[in-house]
């Protein structure tokens, strides 16, 4: 409960620190080429909401994190509604443009380096969820100067899937944990596929049988050159910066607080649909002013500070 208090009100009460053991780690989070990372997820109605529900209930909250400081532990959200079982952000320029505009602000740099964590997405989609967003964020760092041109990165993480690992030896790893992998075990051949880059994390001790690492896609890197060298590591390294948690978690923190930012604006959206009905007012979401209405009451008062969503 004190985590999530501190998350709230702002307060960062661990971070990694640069010029460690990880020499990744310390390019990431160097001031002089800062970096913004942006997690990314959809929150999805439920069938019941989908067959019966009202226009508000029917419809998907999208969310953005973006870090506002440069050891990547401090994390604001904004958030839209968009068409029912929408995974993609087709124009998110609005969102954009508050997470660059924030980091902007606190820490008085633009960024080197975007990095996008993206969550929810099936294979099929990549190409064409890859291209749209990342067409959007080119477009907005334009908007900005045409000088501003930060290198792109976009990973993709997955949960879903049914590919575990186990040790040959169980006295090899933890004595509760069975067959169980150790955390931090990485796995980026054999089982992986030739169309992109890509690599199993295991970054927490599970429960005997039914841990499964997370698996991650590199689908395009303007900054590295080398992603084998660099993400997995850089990855590992943001599994220890969730605010609620003394020790690693399954998906890197950006991942996390979309995920707890998109359920949140669910939830507000769902409130907003309750007022409404009470109330008797009729929204109409093809209205621009109603729609901007919606959007502005399901984000966080601008006079708030602190990781909210937590």
């Amino acid at each position: 409960m004190v985590e999530k208090v501190l998350g709230k009100v702002g307060t960062t009460h661990r971070k990694l620190e640069r010029g460690g053991a990880h020499k990744t780690w310390t390019i990431f989070t160097d001031p002089a080429k800062p970096t913004l990372v942006l997690g990314i997820d959809v929150s999805h109605p439920s069938t019941r909401d989908r067959e019966t529900g009202n226009v508000l209930q029917k419809m998907s909250a999208a969310t953005v994190v973006g870090n506002i400081d440069l050891d990547v532990t401090e994390f604001r959200a904004s958030s839209r509604i968009q068409d029912t079982g929408v995974e993609c952000l087709i124009d998110f320029s609005k969102e954009i443009d508050e997470r660059i505009g924030e980091f902007i602000d606190h820490t008085g740099k633009r960024p080197a380096h975007i990095v996008v964590y993206r969550d929810g997405l099936s294979e099929g989609d990549f190409q064409k969820y890859l291209f749209e967003e990342r067409v959007c964020i080119e477009e907005r760092c334009l908007k900005i100067d045409t000088s501003f041109q930060p290198s792109i990165t976009y990973i993709v993480v997955t949960k879903r899937h049914h590919t575990q690992f186990f040790l040959e030896d169980p006295s090899q790893g933890y004595e509760s944990q069975g067959y169980n992998v150790l955390p931090g075990t990485l796995i980026e051949d054999a089982v992986t596929t030739n169309k992109y880059y890509d690599f199993f994390l295991s970054t927490q001790i599970g429960n005997e049988g039914c841990f499964r690492p997370t698996h991650y896609y590199v689908l395009h890197d303007t900054w590295t050159g080398k992603p084998d060298s660099f993400w997995p590591t850089v990855t590992h390294a943001l599994t220890y910066n969730f605010c609620r948690s003394t020790t690693t978690v399954a998906l890197p923190a950006p991942v996390l607080y979309a995920h707890l930012a998109a359920k949140r604006a669910k939830e507000t959206l769902d409130g907003i649909n309750t007022y409404k009905s009470v109330n008797n007012i009729y929204c109409d979401l093809e209205s621009f002013g109603d729609l901007c209405e919606v959007n502005k009451d399901m984000n966080v008062n601008e006079k708030l500070e602190g990781m909210t969503f937590v």
